[in-house]
């Protein structure tokens, strides 16, 4: 049996608007995946890396798009595929 210990606790703010589509582990860090929708058709990719070393969380937005009538980011797709075919 393996014991776990917290190294911290930290808490991922996110606007109401959005969702969260994946997360990575590596390289001591979580890469947490994010689509933002601040109206009907526009769509923003966030991507949050917490850093476990240094306890820290940073913002970086990935990209922006426009969709039709509402429709899904990743509609029809794998999402884990999604995010590696950038």
């Amino acid at each position: 049996m393996t014991s776990r210990q917290k190294i911290f606790l930290m808490y991922l703010q996110t606007h109401k608007n959005e969702t969260i589509a994946g997360e990575i582990f590596y390289n001591n860090q979580l890469k947490v995946f994010s689509v933002y929708t601040p109206s009907k058709t526009d769509r923003v990719i966030n991507c949050y890396i917490l850093d476990v070393l240094n306890k820290s969380i940073k913002k970086v937005e990935l990209f922006k798009t426009s969709v039709e009538k509402q429709q899904s980011l990743f509609s029809g797709q794998n999402k884990a595929n999604q995010f590696c075919n950038f």
